[in-house]
C-alpha cells in the first residue's frame, strides 16, 4: 500500500472510481448482497483457488527473475541461490511453527503464542541472516527518502472537473467490472470466514460490509488513493489466530473470540507502518517471496477443489464415510473436479492476458451462473448434495 501511494492516479481513474461508488449505491447494495446465496462452494474454492495459485506465482516468478538476471548480467548464481534458500527457509519455519498449535509440548497458551507469532519472529531471524551475510540480496523498495508521499506533489484532491465528458462516461464500463470484483472478493471472504467450522456466533452483515466498502471506495477515490478490498488470507488467518481449537492436538476449532478491536488495531499497524518504511526496507525480496509462499500454502488449507485433487486417487475404503468422493462416486467427483479445474484455468488464462485482464472481474461472476444453470445438467441432485453445497445454502 506505501509503494502505490507513490504513483500517479489520474482523473480518468477518479472517475472509474466514482462510477463504482454509484454501482455500490444502498438500494443496488441490498438487492445485490441478496445474491450471494447462489454463490455455493463451487464458487468460493475456484475463486480462492485462484488467490492461492497467484500468490504462489508471484513468489516464483520473482525468485526465478533473480537467476534470469544474473544469468542476463553473466554473474554466478551464488545470489539467486542464497535468495532461494532464504525463501524456502521462511516457508519451512512458518509451516513448522504454525504446526506447532497441533503438538504436545508446552502448554496450550504457550503453543498459541508461538504458532501466531512464529511467522513474524521468522521474517526477523531471516532478515538479520540476510544482512549478516557477505552475499548481497535484494531488498523491499519503498519510496525515496523513506515516507509515503503523493506522486508530483500533487493535492490530495484529485480534481475531477479536469477530466473531457466523454471520459466521464466511458469510465462507467471499467467502473461496473470492477464494482463485479469487489462485490465477489467482499462477499466469498466473507462466506469463507463464516464458514461453520470456524464456530462464529455472530451473524453475518453482507449489506452493511458492502455498504463500509462504499463509503471507503468514495473516500479514496477522490483523493486519488489505493482502493482498499477483502482480504482472504489475511481474514482466515485473523479467523484463526483468534480461534481455541480442541483438545487433542487437532486443527478442529472449539470456539472463537469475536472482537472488532483485533481488526482494529491489525489496520492501525498497517497505517503505522507508515513511519517504519526505513526499517520495511531492510526486509529482504526473497523473504517476501517466502510469505507469498507461505500465505498461498495457506490458503489451501481446507479447500474442497485441491483437497479432491489427491482424493479423487486415493482407495475409497481409506477415506472417511462422509467424504465427498464416497457419497458421490469416483467418477461425478472426477467429472465435477475437472469443471472446477476447467473453470480455475480460464480464470488465469484471462488475468495473464493483458488484452482480457479487463473482463476478468465479470468472469469470476459466471462461476454462479455455472453452478446454477450447468451443473445440474451434468450431475445428479445427490451428487451435487455430496460435492457441493445446495444453491441457498451458507
Amino acid at each position: 500500500m506505501a509503494g502505490e501511494l507513490t504513483r500517479g492516479h489520474g482523473d480518468g481513474a477518479l472517475l472509474v472510481r466514482c462510477h463504482r461508488r454509484t454501482c455500490s449505491s444502498p438500494r443496488r447494495r441490498r438487492r445485490r448482497s441478496n445474491g450471494i446465496k447462489y454463490c455455493t462452494q463451487f464458487t468460493d474454492d475456484v475463486f480462492n483457488s485462484l488467490l492461492a495459485v497467484n500468490f504462489v506465482y508471484e513468489a516464483l516468478r520473482s525468485l526465478w527473475g533473480n537467476f534470469r538476471a544474473a544469468a542476463a548480467a553473466g554473474a554466478d548464481q551464488t545470489s539467486a541461490f542464497f535468495s532461494l534458500n532464504l525463501a524456502l527457509a521462511y516457508y519451512a519455519l512458518s509451516r513448522r511453527v504454525t504446526a506447532f498449535r497441533g503438538t504436545r509440548y508446552l502448554s496450550e497458551q504457550l503453543r498459541g503464542v508461538a504458532a501466531d507469532l512464529g511467522p513474524v519472529a521468522a521474517i526477523f531471524a531471516l532478515s538479520a541472516l540476510a544482512h549478516a551475510s557477505p552475499i548481497p540480496v535484494a531488498t523491499l523498495r519503498v519510496p525515496e527518502g523513506g515516507r509515503a508521499v503523493l506522486a508530483g506533489g500533487r493535492a490530495l484532491l484529485v480534481p475531477l472537473g479536469a477530466v473531457p465528458g466523454p471520459w466521464r462516461l466511458r469510465a462507467a464500463a471499467p467502473a461496473l467490472l470492477l464494482t463485479t470484483l469487489f462485490y465477489l472478493d467482499m462477499n466469498i471472504t466473507v462466506r469463507t470466514v463464516n464458514a461453520p467450522r470456524h464456530r462464529l456466533r455472530k451473524p453475518v452483515a453482507y449489506h452493511q460490509d458492502l455498504g463500509a466498502l462504499a463509503v471507503i471506495t468514495l473516500g479514496l477515490s477522490l483523493c486519488g488513493l489505493p482502493w482498499m478490498c477483502a482480504a482472504t488470507v489475511q481474514s482466515l488467518a485473523h479467523v484463526r489466530s483468534m480461534a481455541e481449537f480442541e483438545e487433542g492436538g487437532g486443527e478442529v476449532i472449539a470456539r472463537c473470540r469475536e472482537t472488532r478491536l483485533t481488526g482494529l488495531a491489525v489496520h492501525g499497524g498497517i497505517a503505522a507502518s507508515l513511519l517504519l518504511l526505513p526499517v520495511i526496507a531492510q526486509i529482504p525480496m526473497p523473504v517476501i517471496s517466502g510469505i507469498f509462499l507461505f500465505l498461498g500454502r495457506r490458503i489451501m488449507t481446507g479447500n474442497g477443489f485441491l483437497g479432491r485433487l489427491k482424493s479423487v486417487w486415493a482407495e475409497k475404503a481409506k477415506l472417511p464415510e462422509d467424504h465427498p468422493v464416497r457419497a458421490a462416486g469416483r467418477g461425478a467427483a472426477l467429472r465435477y473436479t475437472a469443471v472446477q479445474a476447467a473453470c480455475l484455468g480460464g480464470l488465469w488464462a484471462l488475468k495473464m492476458n493483458p488484452a482480457t485482464a479487463l473482463y476478468f472481474p465479470s468472469v469470476i461472476g459466471v462461476l454462479m451462473g455455472i453452478r446454477i444453470w450447468i451443473l445440474p445438467h451434468l450431475f445428479s441432485e445427490e451428487e451435487l448434495k455430496a460435492l457441493d453445497s445446495s444453491v441457498g445454502e451458507g
